[in-house]
């Protein structure tokens, strides 16, 4: 995503230069305390401060987060940013900041500080917006997420045979691995020809050994493949031949992957949390359910499975809904507005 926000930026005449501030290599390393990490920290400091001393940019993309330990070092840099007078736009891609500001007194005047600084904030949607509009001073904008899009975009027109129910994603306990397991055997009472399909990587050995072992229990070891992760082609051609994704996250801002099935023209089932009831409208692009509603998540992919006349629909609004709202080019006008808007 950083990529394509710099290639964006560049082509509108911005001249973007990137600090990169991830201090974590793998998903295990998130969350977690390191000397490895600490240093990191005091480099990106200190790479701040030369960049200001020798370039003296115009603006600033900052990309702010809500865990506490980084929430922390965004609001020292933020602060040397400010000091420098160097207009700051930030962007945001997560919820978190009510919840930071409820810990007590001292957070609260925390992020009162960093959101309050910004010339302007950006949202991916609507639905994050509450979680920082009491603060936030100056302009608020919502621009969602893009993805390059499928390399043959396009509706199928042929009829899936068999059937196959994708959950791409990557394998830890949020993203809700378990609850498609569980979602596939009533699938599979009411469409037993389905094959179900799991795409992520194993970011614990030990957890999937336990979906394994579960899928087995139900009975579903035959019709549920665990494909570990996939990429490029690989991953394309998987969303090209699902008939539907089932995205069951418990908390996700705005995933890249619903986009990406849009793309595709592959209808998504989700849950309604987080960012993601701005992408999915229920019965034109996909549906949403509460979380942890099995019976609810089964039933919309069954009426899918089910009905050919409502599986081309959905197909056909999914791909509208990439084309018009989430392309790359409807993301490159919505940054170039918002910096017009920004700089006028």
């Amino acid at each position: 995503m950083t990529a394509t926000l710099l290639g964006v930026l560049d082509r509108i005449g911005m001249n973007p230069r990137l600090l990169d501030r991830r201090f974590s290599r793998s998903m295990n390393e998130v969350g977690r305390t390191s000397t490895r990490k600490i240093l990191a920290v005091f480099s990106l400091i200190g790479r701040l401060i030369r960049t200001l001393a020798v370039t003296r940019p115009t603006s600033c993309i900052f990309f702010i987060t809500t865990r506490p330990g980084s929430f922390l070092i965004d609001w020292v840099l933020n602060e040397i940013l400010t000091l420098a007078r160097v207009p700051i736009i930030h962007y945001i891609h997560t919820q978190g900041f009510v919840d930071l500001a409820a810990r007590g007194r001292i957070w609260d005047v925390l992020v009162r500080r960093l959101l309050g600084n910004a010339q302007m904030t950006i949202c991916l949607g609507p639905s994050l917006v509450p979680d920082v509009s009491a603060w936030v001073k100056g302009q608020l904008i919502c621009i969602p997420n893009t993805t390059s899009g499928s390399p043959t975009a396009g509706v199928k027109n042929h009829e899936d045979h068999p059937q196959k129910v994708l959950f791409l994603s990557n394998l830890i306990p949020s993203k809700g691995p378990e609850d498609f397991i569980e979602m596939a055997l009533h699938v599979r009472r009411n469409s037993p020809a389905a094959v179900l399909q799991i795409v992520g990587a194993d970011s614990d050995p030990e957890f999937t050994f336990t979906l394994k072992s579960r899928a087995a229990q139900l009975g579903l070891d035959h019709c549920l493949q665990f494909l570990g992760p996939k990429y490029g082609e690989d991953k394309w051609l998987l969303l090209q031949d699902a008939t539907v994704l089932i995205y069951p996250s418990h908390y996700d801002a705005q995933p890249l992957t619903i986009l990406e099935a849009f793309s595709c023209s592959t209808p998504v089932i989700a849950y309604r949390t987080g960012g993601i009831p701005d992408l999915i409208s229920s019965d034109v692009n996909g549906y949403l359910v509460d979380p942890g509603d099995l019976e609810a998540l089964a039933g919309h992919c069954n009426s899918i499975l089910s009905d050919v006349a409502l599986r081309k629909r959905l197909k056909e609004s999914a791909l509208l809904s990439y084309l018009e709202d989430y392309s790359l080019a409807a993301y490159e006008a919505s940054w170039q507005s918002a910096m017009r808007s920004a700089f006028a």
